[in-house]
């Protein structure tokens, strides 16, 4: 699964920084199938999903710039999400 490129810009000081985000990839996903619980309550006809111990990989390319320029730098790296749980809620409004 591909994402959006993204750019983040910053200021610090007398400088602005941006961190330009292209090529990101999903390169991991885990789910424990037992940690996962499904709930319905009846009074609101909702639906309730719980799932517990997740982890996301991503790979991408990166371009680091500055201005003035102080830092300059471009390469590839990654961002891991390990551990995390994630709670949706379904209201139906029928």
């Amino acid at each position: 699964m591909k994402l959006a490129d993204s750019v983040q810009k910053s200021e610090l000081g007398l400088a602005t920084f941006a961190l330009f985000l292209s090529d990101q990839r999903l390169s991991e996903f885990k789910v424990d199938k037992n940690q996962q619980i499904i709930t319905f309550d009846s009074e609101t006809s909702s639906l309730m999903i719980n799932i517990r111990n997740m982890s996301l990989s991503f790979d991408l390319k990166f371009n680091l710039i500055s201005v003035p320029e102080l830092l300059k730098d471009q390469g590839i790296g990654f961002i891991k999400v390990d551990n995390f749980n994630v709670s949706l809620h379904l209201f139906p409004f029928s």
